[in-house]
């Protein structure tokens, strides 16, 4: 429990503006679906209010969500370095930070592949 406890500040760091950005792009993604004409076809058919939105509307209004969130973990992967060495939290980050002071750059060179590699994967 006390690395749990030791990781709420950089986890809260990290997330807040992320999270702030996805909410906003979910709640006009899904105000844009529900607009749809078959959202009404639906609840014209006599659909609850409930599965038409669960079932219907919210799988199409994620799909904008998914696609940003690639690009949102990269900012956040960006931010890793710098909440790292701000809260002395051993990580890749740090690493990075510390191999980039001591000017060691097959480190820099191999943290810069691995969060390429990373991002590719994410973004697939």
């Amino acid at each position: 429990w006390d690395t749990l406890r030791h990781l709420a500040a950089p986890v809260i760091t990290l997330t807040y503006v992320n999270l702030a950005n996805m909410t906003r792009v979910m709640r006009t993604s899904m105000l844009e679906t529900l607009r749809q004409d078959y959202v009404r076809t639906a609840r014209a058919k006599g659909m609850s209010r409930r599965v038409v939105e669960l079932h219907h509307a919210r799988r199409n209004a994620l799909l904008p969500v998914t696609t940003i969130a690639g690009m949102e973990l990269a900012a956040m992967m960006g931010g890793v370095v710098i909440t790292e060495t701000i809260f002395d939290y051993a990580g890749l980050g740090q690493f990075a930070a510390k191999t980039a002071a001591n000017l060691d750059f097959p480190a820099v060179l191999g943290f810069g592949l691995y969060f390429a590699d990373v991002l590719v994967v994410l973004n697939l």
